[in-house]
């Protein structure tokens, strides 16, 4: 005879929760319906699978993307990689100096911001003279701002 298996309340309440014994219910489901927080419900559940209490039939991951404040201003004002490229093609080129002395962007963006656009062989040097590459393509850059724009207009995806 196997020892008998005591519930705590918060395992009592998941158990209550079902209306039946082939019911599925999601762990959303099991919050609402015993009235309990989501990690407790959580840790609820994952005891009542080790007691065989319950079978979990399914399991779904739900990844959720939203933006930081630094993703919220490079909605406002362009990837700093981009906006620093754009701004090179309509000056046809610019000094390091002026580069790193943008009003948009601080030192250190900039300075990061110039370095990807270099590793990317996106630019041109010229001793202190920097200028956008002819052949430069853009497309990872404004996938990415894409990305981001739809982001920010969605608030999270």
């Amino acid at each position: 005879m196997e020892p008998e298996q005591v519930l705590s309340p918060l395992e009592a309440s998941v158990i209550l929760a079902f209306g039946g014994e082939q019911e599925t219910l999601t762990l959303e489901q099991i919050t609402t319906r015993a009235e309990i927080e989501i990690a407790q419900a959580r840790s609820s559940v994952e005891r009542l699978k080790l007691k065989t209490a319950l079978v979990q039939t399914d399991e779904r991951a739900e990844i959720l993307v939203a933006l930081s404040e630094l993703g919220q201003h490079a909605v406002a004002m362009q990837l700093p990689e981009l906006g620093l490229w754009t701004t090179l093609a309509a000056q046809g080129g610019m000094s390091i100096r002026e580069l790193q002395t943008r009003d948009d962007l601080s030192a250190a963006d900039a300075g990061a911001a110039f370095g990807a656009l270099k590793r990317r062989g996106l630019l041109l040097m010229d001793g202190q003279f920097v200028r956008p590459a002819e052949d430069a393509d853009l497309h990872d850059l404004l996938v990415r701002q894409h990305l981001i724009e739809k982001i920010g207009a969605a608030g999270k995806i």
